[in-house]
């Protein structure tokens, strides 16, 4: 006891072996990357990152609170942080016994997030971005502390999941991506809804064993949270960097163009355009390598064939078809296979077919060149 919170530390190892049988040791097998390893997904997870060497290449960031929304009311009575040093994952946390003490215990927490973090560190968390780091924001300003260690990148896992995963599986949850993407299942385990009763409970009757016991397992909630995040950082980090269907190859395409890395997204859906898939994705697929393409000048005659590809494989698509039409129009003057492509649409654009019919029209009742001795009228 601190003077008003309490703090646990604990060195969790990185590799399978000698860990706590936290949750059922639902944790004892789970891989964990080391800083190096972070270090070098951290670019390709988080545009504009770029973590120096030393110290963590991330500080992961979890908390509870006494209510499940970021309102004037909601305070965060535990607060753990965890850093790759020193060959493990570092996990400290801090937890309230009096209210007091707030503004001490978030002092502490900053304190320790800087001396964690090495050259443009980033903050990492599930969520963070839109609930833990703004309470916290809240509190400190409350508090009359400064917000600058929170000041910057931050990788929040949980968009990156949704767009890696999304409809891959029942939903994005945390517990949920534990269990289909790292083969982790906690067993009793205390529910998120549980949580703020328990803050409540320990203040009114803090040296009671049995309110003691139920804090424990928050404070292992709350652990396990930092501790899997690290991992799952890296596996969506390895379905980017390797996707295994054609799927997540777009997925991964998709992520790599929203940070402005056209050529990596182009590379990465090349692997996959010739290999056989649904048509659906093959579609999906083709149309954004497609869209990649028609961008350079030297390369459009490529993203034509693969609208017709999607013309065929998808007749009538709506897409594929005004993509194909505008490029016979004005790139390759193909008047009357552009006519023919647009009105094969399913929903034609009017306005297209309309011209490409005066254009042809134009063109077929235009005077050829003059015979020997005919005058012009």
């Amino acid at each position: 006891d601190l003077g008003g919170f309490v703090r646990r530390a604990v060195d969790w190892p990185l590799v399978p072996g000698a860990r706590p049988a936290l949750l059922g040791a639902a944790l004892a097998r789970l891989g964990l990357p080391d800083a190096g390893r972070m270090r070098a997904l951290l670019p390709r997870l988080l545009a504009g990152a770029a973590p120096g060497p030393g110290g963590s290449p991330v500080v992961f960031l979890d908390v509870e609170t006494t209510a499940l929304d970021r309102g004037a009311g909601a305070l965060a009575f535990m607060v753990g942080i965890a850093a790759l040093v020193d060959g493990a994952l570092r996990v400290e946390q801090w937890i309230l016994t009096r209210l007091s003490a707030e503004s001490a215990m978030l002092a502490e927490v900053l304190a320790r997030v800087v001396a964690l973090a090495g050259p443009g560190a980033t903050l990492g968390s599930f969520n963070g971005a839109s609930f833990d780091v703004p309470l916290l924001r809240t509190r400190l300003r409350r508090a009359g502390l400064p917000t600058t260690s929170l000041e910057r990148a931050h990788l929040d896992l949980l968009p990156l999941a949704r767009r890696m995963w999304r409809g891959r599986g029942p939903d994005c949850r945390l517990v949920t991506l534990e269990r289909t993407q790292l083969g982790v299942r906690r067993v009793h385990d205390i529910e998120g809804h549980e949580i703020p009763a328990v803050f409540w409970a320990w203040l009114r009757s803090p040296a009671d064993p049995e309110v003691q016991a139920v804090m424990g397992r928050v404070a292992d909630h709350n652990l396990a949270d930092l501790v899997t995040l690290p991992a799952l950082g890296a596996a969506i980090g390895a379905c980017i960097e390797a996707p295994g269907d054609l799927d997540m190859a777009v997925r991964a395409a998709e992520h790599s163009l929203s940070a402005g890395r056209r050529d990596e997204a182009l590379a990465l859906l090349g692997d996959w355009l010739g290999r056989a898939a649904a048509p659906a994705q093959r579609r999906r697929a083709l149309l954004l390598a497609a869209d990649l393409l028609r961008r350079d000048e030297a390369s459009r005659g490529r993203a034509a064939e693969l609208w017709a590809e999607v013309c065929r494989i998808c007749p009538g698509d709506p897409a594929a078809h005004e993509a194909l039409a505008k490029h016979l129009e004005h790139h390759t003057g193909e008047l009357g296979r552009a006519l023919e492509v647009a009105r094969g649409s399913v929903a034609p654009c009017p306005r297209r077919v309309a011209r490409l019919r005066r254009k042809l029209a134009g063109s077929r009742s235009a005077p050829g060149p003059l015979r020997s001795g005919a005058q012009a009228c």
